[in-house]
């Protein structure tokens, strides 16, 4: 390690932070961005880890107790049917649960989700319910024979 900035004394060190031989950072304390020249002022960053969990959410997990996760979606064969005003075809809901982020073992409660299709010409719309995110993909046009969709789910919230 390489000590970097630090204060104290050579009996009772303090390192503000110092460098590994892989030269990832550690910090002993907050730390803030944006300061002014005489250190006031700054957003202080929160501490996070990331990780995927065993359903395949791609998360940060914040220490303030916020969250944020991403996961890819295959619906698999899915026909769209016409709506009742026949101008265009949707699919059902899909309900997916929200990655269990708590230490506790209770799910992390989202409160945002945004998503998109990745199949050209086609939309999603998609909402929260619990602890579940709900999404439906439409298309402009009738579409009658079975396809595949893949949709990129980003989803924020509580844990």
């Amino acid at each position: 390690y390489a000590d970097i900035v630090g204060n104290g004394d050579h009996i009772t060190r303090k390192n503000i932070y110092a460098l590994d031989w892989f030269g990832d950072g550690h910090y002993k304390g907050d730390v803030y961005v944006g300061c002014n020249d005489d250190s006031s002022g700054g957003t202080r960053l929160i501490p996070f880890t990331k990780g995927v969990t065993s359903t395949g959410w791609e998360y940060t997990k914040y220490d303030d107790g916020t969250f944020e996760a991403d996961r890819t979606y295959v619906t698999g064969s899915t026909t769209l049917t016409n709506a009742t005003n026949g101008a265009y075809s949707y699919a059902n809901y899909t309900s997916i649960s929200a990655p269990n982020l708590s230490s506790g073992g209770e799910p992390s409660t989202p409160t945002h989700v945004q998503a998109t299709c990745r199949n050209g010409g086609r939309f999603v719309s998609a909402y929260v319910s619990g602890t579940n995110i709900l999404f439906k993909v439409y298309a402009c046009a009738s579409v009658t024979t079975a396809q595949t969709y893949t949709v990129d789910l980003h989803i924020s919230g509580t844990w």
